[in-house]
């Protein structure tokens, strides 16, 4: 699963952007009352955090019982 290298680098980058679109994005739709926006904005990045956690242990196993 980890052939090139940069696999690590997505997972990574899928974490970051969930956890950063939490912590930013919901807040400031919150503040302006957009709560449309704040849900899909939500549901996205918990998305990101599900999908690069995922990965994660994913590879994990594989790594672990069958490479």
């Amino acid at each position: 699963m980890n052939a090139t290298g940069y696999f690590y680098y997505f997972i990574l980058l899928l974490a970051a952007t969930g956890a950063l679109t939490l912590r930013i994005d919901v807040k400031e739709y919150d503040r302006q009352g957009l709560n449309k926006e704040k849900k899909l904005t939500r549901l996205l990045a918990w998305g990101n955090l599900i999908l690069g956690a995922s990965l994660f242990t994913a590879d994990w196993a594989f790594q672990k019982w069958f490479w």
